[in-house]
């Protein structure tokens, strides 16, 4: 359906989005500036340790917890049906109320 969409008004959504990240990113650096009582040096090194250092934590933190289920998994000695209950709970797809206990 979005190729129906006339581009004048994509154009539009995509400049509204990037205007209004832009303005939340411009906001979060006032903030941290304002924490470091204007030391831009400070502000700087806040902003660079959450744009960056903070995504890779994460990013880290995410891959160790797949190795970690994924080691839990293979400990296991589980059927099909239990396997496929097991990643689809993960996922969020059940709705069932009891988990699968590792």
């Amino acid at each position: 359906m979005i190729k129906d969409v006339d581009d004048f008004i994509i154009s539009n959504f995509l400049e509204s989005s990037r205007r209004k990240r832009l303005e939340r990113k411009v906001t979060d650096i006032e903030k941290d500036l304002e924490y470091a009582h204007g030391d831009l040096d400070y502000a700087f090194l806040i902003t660079l340790f959450k744009y960056l250092v903070l995504r890779l934590i994460k990013m880290l933190l995410s891959y160790w917890h797949g190795l970690l289920l994924l080691t839990q998994l293979l400990k296991q000695n589980l059927s099909k049906q239990q396997l496929e209950s097991f990643l689809f709970g993960l996922a969020g797809m059940l709705n069932s109320k009891k988990t699968l206990m590792l």
